[in-house]
């Protein structure tokens, strides 16, 4: 076969693959790019090479797991297989791929490219979904094995006692019985909470009623009843009502001690934050931390706000991973240490760099996420730095609103390159929000839902005062939903007139939870 027509049929075979290919530089501008990813997404080859990212084609979640996950796991292993993506398409649909990179190393082991594959997995997704649906149908079959572990997550996961005995009956009912009653005066005032309609039945085998004992005795009781076609209670129900009483029991005893122990909780805290923020004409400053773990342990998220030199403010929000006193101890060193490096005149982009070297060398602080910033009150701008951390929202005056997506890197003590930032105006009535990623995560919804949620209820307040300003997108982002993460909110104002400032001083706010 002659070389030439050997050339022709691999390059053909390249192009019209049943899989798009990419080629990318290790900072993941797209080199090469075939047409089979082409003709799925409607994107032109000119727009694309040397021109943009790979993770710019990605939808906003995608990015941040991109920056977060991916990027890093590319750079320690070299290869990643089959992660799930979105790619934003020309007409702005997506579509739903499965991608495998593998990292390009020259001889001296230094990365030069990297080769991508991209799968279709739109019937893939259509399939799943099928095959979901079908397993949702035997499952239900199998719910009453499943339902003595969901009971015990659900109560340990509310505080209050009535709460966890509403969290009870909202599990029990309909799926074990029609009607459940939990009484007990360590529930609420009235002693009783009661779910379901079924009026009290002349078969026993209908009606299960258990006592309720705690560590210091009886402290209640739990009713349950089945009516109508339903099937009596059987030994296996029984037995299982029993561990179901038991385990009621302890969440109640436990419930009423946590109870007594929130306000040490709240202090502990609350201790571990920032002071109020400062008093800067020109400026108005709000916070809120609302803790996900409603115990006595600390989270590692934190917020911070203070003076670097006359005219210029640093605002800061990370998040330290895990949770507990060794999680409080790195929160609060590397708050210090951002300080300490801002304070020392270093650029936001010099303030991460010198992060990454201090996250190395302190337990706890590797894969650390913060987000930092210079206000300059002044010249109405924003210099910042982002590692790994969800982008800040710029809400201008006109309730115009939109992410901050540049100077982005990886989380802190993973990457040992240059760390970008960028810098944007903020005119006068113009805020900026930072905030950890316990506001977007979490709530059973596709993070880019979640970041138009947030842009949204950020727009919807942006006519209210500080403290009702973050009250409102707190209380919007917590809507039927039960926060597994901390979350800590960082608010700053430039204000149009400092003369009006000075008398809006007094409604700067400390932090606070919600």
């Amino acid at each position: 076969m002659n070389p030439d027509d050997l050339a022709d049929s691999l390059e053909e075979l390249y192009e019209d693959a049943p899989s798009g290919y990419l080629t990318t530089r290790p900072d993941g501008t797209i080199l090469r790019v075939n047409a089979t990813f082409l003709a799925w997404t409607g994107l032109r080859r000119e727009d694309l090479v040397g021109r943009r990212r790979f993770d710019e084609l990605l939808t906003a979640g995608g990015r941040i797991y991109y920056e977060t996950h991916y990027a890093p796991l590319l750079r320690m292993q070299g290869t990643v297989r089959e992660i799930a993506l979105e790619i934003v398409c020309a007409d702005g649909g997506h579509l739903p791929v499965l991608v495998t990179s593998t990292q390009r190393q020259d001889a001296a082991g230094e990365p030069v490219a990297v080769r991508t594959v991209v799968f279709n997995a739109s019937d893939r997704r259509r399939y799943e979904q099928e095959l979901v649906r079908a397993r949702n149908r035997e499952r239900a079959a199998r719910e009453r094995l499943a339902l003595l572990a969901r009971v015990s997550k659900g109560l340990s996961e509310v505080r209050e006692p009535v709460t966890r005995a509403r969290r009870l009956a909202e599990l029990v009912v309909p799926e074990f019985a029609d009607w459940v009653a939990v009484r007990g005066m360590t529930v609420d005032e009235s002693g009783v909470v009661e779910l379901g309609m079924c009026p009290a039945g002349s078969d026993p085998d209908r009606e299960i009623t258990l006592q309720l004992r705690g560590r210091a005795g009886l402290v209640g009781s739990i009713e349950l009843r089945r009516s109508g076609d339903r099937d009596v209670f059987e030994p296996d129900d029984r037995s299982l009502a029993d561990d179901l009483a038991d385990r009621t029991a302890i969440a109640l005893d436990i419930a009423v001690a946590l109870q007594r122990e929130h306000g040490v909780a709240h202090d502990l805290q609350m201790s571990l934050l920032s002071g109020d923020p400062p008093r800067v004409d020109g400026v108005r400053f709000a916070s809120g931390y609302d803790p996900a773990v409603e115990s006595l342990e600390v989270g590692g998220d934190f917020f911070d706000a203070f003076i670097i030199r006359p005219g210029i403010v640093a605002l800061v929000v990370g998040d330290v991973v895990g949770r507990g006193l060794q999680a409080a101890i790195a929160m609060g060193q590397l708050r210090s240490a951002t300080r300490a490096l801002a304070l020392a005149g270093r650029s936001p982009s010099l303030v991460l760099e010198g992060l990454d070297r201090f996250a190395e060398a302190t337990p706890g602080c590797q894969v650390a996420t913060v987000v930092f910033g210079e206000l300059d009150i002044a010249a109405r701008r924003l210099r910042y730095a982002c590692a790994g951390h969800p982008p800040p929202l710029l809400l201008g005056s006109d309730g115009a609103a939109r992410y901050l997506w540049d100077g982005r890197s990886p989380p802190l003590g993973v990457t040992s390159e240059t760390r970008p930032e960028a810098t944007v105006a903020v005119p006068g009535g113009s805020a900026v929000l930072l905030y950890t990623d316990g506001l977007i995560e979490g709530r059973r919804e596709h993070p880019d839902a979640a970041l138009e949620r947030l842009r949204s209820a950020s727009v919807r307040a942006v006519s209210l005062e500080a403290r009702e300003y973050v009250a409102a997108v707190m209380d919007a982002m917590s809507v039927g939903a039960r926060a597994t993460d901390d979350v800590c909110v960082l608010w700053a104002q430039v204000v149009d007139d400092p003369a009006t400032n000075a008398m809006m001083s007094h409604d700067t706010d400390s932090p606070a939870p919600v």
